[in-house]
């Protein structure tokens, strides 16, 4: 009888765990360190998303993998770019380097892959990444979104993508409240849009969502009643991070101005770039890089190296606040906790 009851628990024990992997773990905001995450191999992980992988019980973030301490002329370094992949498996506590994603490419020979978000719908992971065929010494090339489909976030395959015009960068996606998909690119500048009912067939809005001063960078979420986007100015070397509220994702009104000003962690004196964010429950996280080893002359100005300080990136998370309508984000708030 003894032997037969101990069998059974341990029957259990077993049982228990496909169960206990389903949940999936919150980002605990107070242990992530300073910084998040440093690629180990070019220094320069930029433009991050970050997503729950339920095969590798991880959260995995997908991130431009600049070649920043490649001697490489201008900007080069920002061309050539893979999608690079970071992890944790315990909450964000730690991370480390997975690899870079297998996208296909329609193309022979060396290309550039930047600016990726990863959403789950309809039981798949989709990854939309705008792509450069080549690698360019000036800022230049024909830029597209494209789009690809996987079961795991490791083994992608093409996925249509019509109606999204060429020329365009960074591309955003959210699911608004009537189910449709809605996208959010930035094109010469300025923000546009196109909605689509299955993510592959998309109808392009002519009217502009966001203009103003030149930016870049959209990304949407939506939180405490209302939809929000991020965008990162051009003026004055992208300073910080610009928010806009709207009620229906279309009429879009300016917030407030996030991480414009130098942070106390480590590698945080500089402003937050290209930002994501995850919504857990009713508190929401910021997900950046930013470029802790570049110079500003007295009027705010970036001073231009060719340098592997000027150029590499590092990954960080805090925690945005709502306080009287206002967006907020106060980084210095973890500096007791950075490592």
């Amino acid at each position: 009888m003894k032997i037969f009851v101990l069998i059974s628990i341990v029957l259990c024990l077993y049982a228990v765990p496909d169960n206990i992997k389903a949940q999936k773990p919150t980002i605990n905001i107070d242990e992530v360190p300073a910084p998040l995450f440093r690629d180990p191999i070019y220094d320069g992980a930029a433009d991050p998303t970050i997503i729950w992988n339920d095969t590798e019980q991880e959260w995995w973030i997908f991130y431009t993998q600049r070649r920043a301490n490649q001697k490489l002329e201008n900007v080069a370094y920002c061309y050539g770019t893979a999608i690079g992949i970071a992890a944790s498996s315990d909450r964000g506590r730690t991370w480390y380097y997975r690899g870079i994603a297998n996208l296909p490419q329609s193309d022979w020979g060396h290309n550039t892959f930047w600016a990726p978000q990863v959403k789950k719908a309809n039981g798949k992971y989709h990854i939309f990444v705008t792509y450069i065929k080549g690698i360019y010494n000036n800022w230049g090339g024909e830029s597209r979104i494209m789009h690809y489909e996987s079961a795991d976030l490791q083994n992608w395959k093409d996925a249509p993508l019509n109606g999204v015009p060429s020329e365009v960068i960074d591309a955003s996606i959210h699911r608004l409240s009537n189910g449709e998909w809605k996208m959010w690119y930035t094109l010469r500048g300025q923000t546009y849009a196109s909605t689509s009912k299955d993510l592959d067939n998309w109808k392009k809005i002519d009217k502009k969502e966001v203009g103003g001063p030149a930016h870049e960078a959209p990304v949407v979420f939506k939180w405490k009643g209302y939809y929000w986007m991020f965008v990162d100015p051009r003026d004055h070397g992208f300073v910080g991070i610009t928010a806009y509220r709207s009620a229906d994702a279309t009429h879009w009104e300016k917030n407030n101005e996030l991480l414009n000003t130098p942070g106390l962690r480590p590698d945080e004196f500089d402003q937050g770039r290209h930002a994501d964010v995850v919504i857990e429950g009713d508190r929401a996280y910021i997900l950046y890089f930013t470029h802790p080893g570049r110079r500003f002359d007295i009027n705010g100005i970036e001073i231009r190296e060719n340098t592997h300080a000027y150029r590499r990136s590092s990954l960080q998370m805090a925690e945005l606040e709502l306080k009287d309508g206002k967006i907020m984000c106060d980084r210095d708030k973890y500096i007791s906790k950075s490592k």
